[in-house]
């Protein structure tokens, strides 16, 4: 009878040493996310059990199978059963998964417990897991982007330089090839934003009022022409734009010989003059200057023509509109 007894206890006391399990506590990761495993029915009774050491971890298998060489399963930490606070076990399995395809991932466990009624480590027990493991994300690098950029943060009324600079290639990464090339032509404006220059901007209309014809007591006629320039700060010419600062301007004046009988040409001759326009101004008068101009005697007679060169002037630019 005794025996009986004896032989009723062991059965029991061998039992509660499986009275724990494993359980997951997340079933899908990315790749090389980590996969925890928390310890379930543990505990520091005097009949209860526990886990202690986990022995060893592997795969069971890949679904589908063409990817089971990209995945790796590793074991990275365990923070076991603490008899103090009852705190479960805990373990981490990180796995990468390199294809291009989400992954069913079956991996198994064996873990030793310890069975505080017996004072002994309870036999490995053998736990198996799935989970789905998503593909890697692919990355891709940037191409060389070459400038020029035109440096584009200047405030309104002015326009940006433009700065010749190139991203190397592979210098940025991103989920698709058109995001990483963007990311490269940022840059790229971001430097010309930086190190570029801010000009100016106006536009000059060269007017010419022409006066009346004059002639002296020898006979000798000319003509003369208001000659002056409006400033606007649109192409179109409608809002009149004030300088903030003077600038320079070069006015060509081409003066051409003609046969006073044939009114054929016989020569062309061109000279510059600078003219510096102050700054608050939006308009500046060249004064009356010579049209054409007839002797009283001999074979030619003149003509000229006046123009505005394009200029650039510290930090001042201007664009030339036809004159009318």
């Amino acid at each position: 009878m005794k025996k009986l007894i004896l032989l009723g206890c062991m059965l029991i006391c061998f039992l509660a040493g499986y009275s724990q399990s494993l359980v997951p506590v997340n079933s899908s990761i990315a790749s090389g996310g980590t996969i925890t495993i928390a310890g379930s029915g543990e505990s520091n009774s005097t009949s209860g059990t526990y886990w202690n050491a986990e022995q060893q971890q592997s795969i069971v298998s890949v679904t589908p199978s063409s990817a089971t060489s990209n995945v790796k399963l590793t074991f990275i930490s365990a923070t076991y059963f603490n008899k103090a606070t009852n705190a479960a076990t805990q373990l981490g399995f990180k796995i990468v998964n390199t294809s291009s395809v989400a992954v069913s991932v079956k991996f198994q466990v064996i873990i030793e417990g310890y069975n505080n009624s017996i004072f002994q480590e309870t036999p490995p027990q053998t736990f198996t897991f799935t989970v789905t493991v998503q593909a890697a994300p692919q990355i891709f690098y940037n191409v060389a982007e070459s400038g020029p950029w035109e440096k584009n943060n200047c405030s309104t009324g002015y326009s940006g330089s433009y700065v010749t600079y190139t991203v190397p290639a592979n210098m940025y990464s991103a989920s698709t090839q058109a995001a990483a090339n963007q990311l490269a032509i940022s840059a790229g404006q971001a430097h010309a934003n930086a190190v570029g220059s801010c000009t100016v901007n106006f536009d000059v209309e060269l007017y010419e009022n022409a006066l009346g014809v004059t002639t002296d007591a020898n006979g000798n006629s000319q003509q003369k022409a208001t000659l002056y320039v409006n400033l606007f700060s649109d192409p179109s010419g409608t809002t009149p734009y004030t300088l903030p600062a003077s600038v320079t301007i070069i006015l060509t004046t081409t003066t051409y010989l003609l046969d006073r009988s044939s009114g054929s040409l016989i020569s062309t001759t061109s000279t510059n003059t600078t003219y510096t326009m102050p700054a608050g101004v939006n308009t500046y008068s060249f004064g009356d200057l010579l049209i054409n101009s007839t002797p009283s005697t001999g074979s030619t007679k003149t003509e000229l023509s006046y123009s505005l060169q394009p200029n650039t002037d510290g930090s001042c630019s201007y664009y030339i509109i036809t004159p009318e």
